[in-house]
C-alpha cells in the first residue's frame, strides 16, 4: 500500500515517514515549507504542485516558471531529480 503525506510540519512529516508515509506532497510547491528538506534528507519522493493564482492570457507560462522555481528549490536542497514529481491543480503538466 502507497501512503501519501500532504504537506505538514517538519517534525510531523518526519514522525510519519518513521510510521511508513511513502511520499510527500507539497500542495506549496516546496515554497515555503521545509518538504523538500524532509524528502532529501529520507531520499522519499516529493509531489510539488502549483495552486496559486494565475494571470489570465499567461496561464501556462506562469505555471511553468513557478513549477520551475519548485523544481530548484527541491534540487537546492538535495532532492535526487527522479524522486520528484511536478503537478498543477488545473492539470497542466
Amino acid at each position: 500500500m502507497l501512503l501519501v503525506l500532504i504537506h505538514i510540519s517538519f517534525n510531523v512529516a518526519e514522525y510519519m515517514i518513521e510510521a511508513g508515509v511513502d511520499v510527500l506532497n507539497d500542495v506549496n510547491g516546496a515554497k515555503g515549507s521545509t518538504m523538500a528538506e524532509v524528502a532529501a534528507k529520507y531520499d522519499i519522493p516529493i509531489f510539488i504542485m502549483h495552486n496559486g493564482g494565475v494571470e489570465e492570457g499567461q496561464e501556462i507560462e506562469q505555471v511553468v516558471r513557478e513549477l520551475g522555481e519548485s523544481v530548484d528549490i527541491c534540487l537546492n536542497v538535495g532532492v535526487k531529480k527522479e524522486k520528484y514529481n511536478s503537478r498543477s491543480w488545473n492539470g497542466i503538466r
